[in-house]
């Protein structure tokens, strides 16, 4: 159950939309575990906001 659940998460994730910000990806190799330094920031857009913006 939890690798069918898995498998589904992923492949929406696959295909999802998303924007990525400017971060600091690079990993530090002295750490561990090691992880970038400013994390992993990824946003949705925000569809609600874009279909309440008709053209004028």
């Amino acid at each position: 159950m939890t690798v069918a659940v898995l498998a589904t998460v992923a492949r929406f994730l696959a295909r999802a939309a998303y924007e990525v910000p400017e971060q600091d990806l690079r990993i530090p190799l002295e750490r561990i575990p090691t992880a970038p330094r400013s994390g992993f920031v990824g946003r949705a857009p925000d569809y609600r906001r874009a279909e309440n913006q008709h053209p004028a």
